[in-house]
């Protein structure tokens, strides 16, 4: 009777080590895939594939319709797993036109790799960068996020559309309101996993409106 006991004791702690009972196991990730879309404007439900961190649904800032995404920490909208997918991203970021006049770190917005680094668009200001006036760009595999990189394009106050372009992954294509951004190809990746969002520790709270991410089916 003892080693029944023993068995079943060691038994039940082997389910509870392999999740089998005790706290519910997650439900698998969505993975998008080709023809897919992903469309969030914030009005109704989130998408069940958004991380958030310090970000909620707010009405303080709105592109389209009355509500946007605020992010005061981290929010990722994760659609893909151990593979960069070829996928075109775009997103309404609100820039609160903040200037800085010493070293700073602000928001940044883009993408997550499947690598676990992120390439992404961020407000900073360096004495070498001067980031009042332009964007600067990241790919966090080199360095983190110690080593800015200049996307030439002009700050701007207000709303702009950003798209992260993977269609063609010879030709990696990042825009502001159309404006194409300058980047390097040693540190420009081939697709994404996820949309990647951050506050910084200067210049207030992101709020992103109106996201898009489109999986397309490849031309005939």
């Amino acid at each position: 009777m003892k080693r029944y006991h023993v068995m079943r004791a060691v038994t039940a702690v082997a389910w509870f080590a392999a999740g089998v009972i005790g706290e519910a196991q997650e439900p698998a990730m969505k993975v998008l895939a080709k023809g897919e879309t992903i469309t969030q404007d914030f009005e109704g439900e989130l998408d069940a594939r958004w991380k958030l961190t310090g970000a909620d649904v707010s009405d303080e800032r709105a592109h389209g319709g009355s509500k946007s995404l605020k992010v005061n920490k981290q929010a990722e909208l994760i659609f893909g797993s151990n593979e960069d997918l070829p996928v075109r991203v775009s997103m309404w970021i609100w820039d609160a036109g903040e200037k800085f006049t010493e070293n700073a770190n602000g928001p940044a917005w883009g993408v997550g790799l499947a690598n676990k680094f992120q390439f992404a668009i961020r407000i900073i200001w360096r004495r070498y960068m001067d980031g009042n006036k332009v964007y600067a760009w990241f790919n966090t595999e080199n360095n983190k996020w110690f080593t800015p990189k200049n996307t030439r394009i002009g700050r701007k106050e207000g709303w702009s559309q950003w798209v992260f372009d993977f269609t063609n992954s010879e030709a990696v294509k990042v825009t502001c309101d159309g404006k194409p951004a300058t980047l390097d190809a040693e540190w420009t990746p081939k697709g994404a996993v996820s949309v990647f969002l951050m506050a910084g520790k200067d210049g207030g709270p992101l709020y992103v409106d109106d996201v898009t991410v489109e999986y397309s089916e490849p031309a005939p």
